[in-house]
């Protein structure tokens, strides 16, 4: 049984019964205590976000650059996530098949987890890209290089050019940890 107006499953026609009673639909208004964040859009159309980058500083690289690429991306996701302006996606139930994203206009969608957490990862590799090319110009180039190909490979569902599956595991890990990091921005 699916709500016809947040798509939200239930298990029986009572529960279902109940929560379309309640239900305000897909779209959510944002809450008083958000008014001072200017929380960006996740692009529909694109499927793209462009995050706020202003929290980070030329220090923020050195530490990038000094560890292994996992542990660099999931620094990146992590402090970028901190800055509330990018704090534009919701998971109110880890065990939950869909996602809030903002939209805009102080509206909240769900939207179905398979449709956007690869564009999520792919969207924030290409931000880290872009952030350690900008910076990264007095570091080693062989640890450069290997972060900037696993952010190629990350940006690409975890796949090379050649289409192997190289980062299987480290990119349903990444999945996981996206999911309970937007639960906790309840």
């Amino acid at each position: 049984m699916i709500c016809n107006k947040c798509l939200k499953e239930f298990s029986s026609k009572s529960y279902l019964k109940k929560h379309i009673e309640k239900c305000k639909g897909i779209f959510k208004e944002i809450s008083d205590e958000d008014e001072n964040i200017n929380l960006i859009i996740y692009d529909l159309e694109n499927n793209k976000i462009d995050f706020d980058l202003k929290h980070l500083n030329y220090d923020f690289i050195h530490k990038l650059v000094t560890i292994n690429e996992m542990d660099a991306f999931e620094y990146f996701i992590h402090k970028l996530f901190e800055n509330k302006n990018n704090q534009m996606i919701k998971k109110r139930n880890l065990k939950d098949k869909y996602t809030e994203i903002y939209i805009g206009s102080n509206k909240w969608l769900n939207k179905l987890n398979l449709e956007i957490y690869d564009n999520i990862i792919s969207s924030i590799s290409e931000t880290m890209l872009l952030y350690i090319n900008d910076f990264s110009i007095n570091y080693n180039k062989k640890q450069i290089e290997n972060l900037q190909e696993f952010l190629e490979i990350m940006k690409n569902n975890g796949k090379s050019c050649d289409n192997k599956l190289l980062y299987k595991d480290k990119y349903k890990e990444t999945k996981r940890m996206l999911k309970k990091l937007f639960n906790s921005f309840l």
